[in-house]
């Protein structure tokens, strides 16, 4: 696992690329996943330390999807993106531990803030908790 991996989850292949090319232009290394389960399976094999997932992917929902890859990596962050017709359920991502949710039609700086945000999160809690474990 390499502190720049992202994992996207996304079914639309034409999203998907679009997400690809904004997160390698920023210097990150992408993983894909098709669907939901397919999501679990590359995240279970590689542990990058980001997710992103639209809401509505095939296989499992992307609620479903957090959680499993929460189950397995609780330090990992989550980032869901989402149609306005969906504010329910990207709520309830956030109470199921994602880091944000972001609207649709994405605008790339909002995504790669909340991503840059998300691993500074996910780092200041593994450093808390080891000074926590050692102390």
């Amino acid at each position: 696992m390499a502190e720049r991996d992202v994992l996207l989850v996304e079914h639309d292949p034409k999203v998907s690329e679009v997400l690809r090319l904004i997160f390698e232009a920023a210097g990150y290394n992408c993983l894909l996943a098709n669907d939901g389960r397919e999501g679990v399976e590359v995240f279970k094999a590689g542990r990058p330390p980001l997710v992103v997932t639209e809401l509505k992917i095939t296989g499992i929902t992307g609620i479903e999807l957090l959680q499993q890859v929460r189950a397995v990596d609780d330090d990992v962050a989550v980032i869901v993106l989402t149609d306005a017709a969906d504010v329910k359920t990207a709520i309830a991502s956030l109470k199921s531990g994602a880091y944000a949710y972001i609207m649709k039609p994405i605008i790339r700086d909002e995504l790669l803030i909340a991503a840059e945000r998300a691993i500074e999160r996910r780092q200041l809690l593994i450093e808390r908790r080891q000074r926590e474990e050692g102390a």
